[in-house]
């Protein structure tokens, strides 16, 4: 049975408490309240700090607003599950929270802590069971897609994602080497997060291994030599 580290972000502590509370009332040996904030700068900060398993985010935060820490933390810490809890039940709040990073959306006028905590639990659960690849095909279309590469069925790499994959083809880094790059520049990664990115842009490219992923990055458009030198950090 597996215990999953929580990180609750947002600016009612209120709020914040009768989750933290309902975690502990209802799943003690299952839920671990690693920190607790309520503005966007934080978020990141602890984030990056705590590595949680899941982030319940609020979108309207203090300091710097719930997309940009979205993106922020799906780029600094990919194994993160980033489920938005929010008061905005319009499509517009939900498809820019997708694009952003978020793996879930639950609405705040439709649940109670209870409520939230049950479906954090069994979510997790389910997400490291049997994924739903459906929903995850969705999202995935959603982020960052126009309408045009919809339909051409070209998918979608996050920065850090690309960023890597970029490293490697253009100037033939290994892990090792990436994160000793990316450790000196404005992003800190781990060998494990860097294999991590490396692994989700195959899955989602489709791709039998890194060089297969590069030409198929290429032929998408997704890829080129000067977009990896501009985003090499030891300039």
């Amino acid at each position: 049975m597996n215990k999953f580290r929580l990180l609750l972000v947002d600016d009612h502590p209120a709020l914040r408490e009768s989750v933290a509370a309902a975690a502990q009332d209802f799943y003690p040996k299952r839920l671990d309240i690693v920190g607790q904030c309520g503005d966007g700068i934080t978020a990141v900060e602890q984030a990056k700090k705590c590595r949680p398993d899941v982030i319940l985010l609020d979108l309207g935060l203090p300091g710097k607003n719930g997309v940009q820490v979205l993106a922020e933390i799906r780029s600094a810490c990919p194994l993160t599950r980033l489920v938005v809890f929010s008061m905005h039940d319009d499509q517009a709040h939900v498809v820019e929270a997708i694009r952003a990073g978020a793996d879930d959306y639950l609405f705040k006028g439709l649940v109670g802590a209870k409520e939230v905590v049950d479906h954090l639990v069994h979510w997790m659960e389910r997400e490291l069971q049997r994924p739903d690849k459906v929903k995850s095909h969705v999202f995935s279309a959603l982020r960052g897609l126009t309408a045009d590469r919809i339909a051409r069925g070209i998918p979608v790499l996050t920065e850090m994602e690309l960023r890597v994959l970029g490293l490697a083809a253009f100037q033939g880094m290994s892990v090792k080497e990436m994160t000793k790059l990316l450790r000196g520049g404005t992003t800190s990664l781990s060998a494990r997060t860097i294999r991590k990115h490396l692994e989700n842009s195959y899955e989602k490219l489709g791709a039998r291994n890194q060089a297969h992923a590069v030409c198929l990055a290429l032929k998408y458009g997704l890829l080129s030599p000067e977009r990896a030198e501009a985003g090499d950090d030891r300039a």
